[in-house]
């Protein structure tokens, strides 16, 4: 049971008629409180806005009059499982115990929602975090399906949120669920320690191009570069295999920081090809919700290599940003 009265973690829409839940990193209709951070919804009370579900759950859990906000809500519900989710839900149903564990709560799900590297002990819970659902992977996950007596979300919830907050101070306890990729990252790191990886930074657009020998996760991109618009080069046999993404935290409604502008991806392939300066080389957004842009080039052997060399890469992206970016500033007065 948790402190405020509530009753738990529920998925079934039955337990949400009338209003009687607390919706967290999501945003349906009908919540007595939602405590979110997405676009697209704009419920989540004033006080309690913050760039991460958690931050906003952390927000309500410092309220002397939290109680009042919950208008006799029973449940926490959320529409998806991710590391800021599971952390917004336990805040919610742990509110003083949360609050005594603050800036790990925030660190993780930074860690998590924005790929930002905010400290080792962060990171190794937000990948653990990433996994700790999949059955194929994970005995957490194994156990609550076998035992579940609810539906998969309320399950796989419910098992998460009784390893909190244990996993935050020792994420070590599940090490079979970061080790392999939280090593794979700090070997990618190791490529900008020994300079094998280079950033290029164009502050006025808020632009790097980093330039490696291979493509890298976003998180050590995020670690290492300081722009908001990412490109990435990296050189194959005299080739160049090109990525580019927005920074992930510009996916989300920011309150506490300046945010760059997120240009529509299908208009920036778009304005890059026709500056392009090689031929049948073709930029197109790809990825999970057209998340990314890829540059396609024609097969040669194995691999599809691009000829384009990464200054040029670099001038077209910020002539392209500066172009945008003038159209979208708010006229002078």
């Amino acid at each position: 049971m948790s402190s405020v009265g509530l009753e738990g973690f529920a998925t079934d829409f039955r337990a949400m008629k009338g209003g009687k839940f607390v919706a967290v990193d999501s945003d349906p209709a009908g919540a007595a409180l939602t405590l979110s951070h997405h676009f697209g919804g704009d419920e989540t009370p004033g006080p309690f806005r913050d760039d991460l579900a958690s931050g906003a759950a952390l927000k309500w859990a410092a309220d002397p009059e939290r109680r009042k906000w919950l208008m006799g809500a029973r449940h926490v519900y959320n529409d998806h499982f991710d590391v800021d989710g599971f952390l917004a839900a336990w805040v919610v149903l742990n509110p003083d115990e949360a609050l005594a564990l603050k800036d790990d709560v925030l660190k993780a799900a930074a860690a998590g929602d924005f790929d930002e590297w905010t400290g080792e002990r962060a990171v190794k819970f937000a990948i653990l975090g990433e996994w700790v659902d999949d059955p194929k992977f994970s005995q957490v996950a194994k156990d609550a399906l076998r035992m579940r007596v609810a539906g998969r979300g309320d399950a796989m919830y419910r098992a998460v949120l009784e390893e909190l907050p244990e996993l935050l101070a020792h994420p070590e306890r599940m090490e079979e669920l970061w080790r392999r990729p939280y090593d794979e990252l700090r070997g990618q790191l190791d490529l900008f320690a020994t300079g094998r990886a280079q950033v290029a930074e164009r502050g006025r657009v808020h632009l790097s191009l980093v330039r490696a020998p291979r493509l890298l996760s976003t998180r050590a991109v995020v670690a290492r570069a300081a722009g908001d618009r990412l490109v990435q080069a990296a050189e194959f046999d005299g080739g160049f295999m090109y990525r580019f993404r927005y920074r992930p935290y510009l996916g989300y409604r920011i309150v506490s920081r300046p945010t760059t502008p997120a240009h529509d991806l299908a208009e920036l392939a778009e304005r890059l090809n026709a500056a392009w300066p090689t031929p049948g080389e073709t930029w197109r957004p790809r990825g999970w919700w057209d998340r990314e842009l890829r540059l396609d080039v024609a097969r040669v052997g194995r691999r599809r290599l691009a000829k384009t060399d990464p200054a040029d890469a670099l001038r077209v992206f910020e002539e392209t940003f500066e172009a945008l970016d003038l159209r979208a500033a708010p006229p002078a007065r």
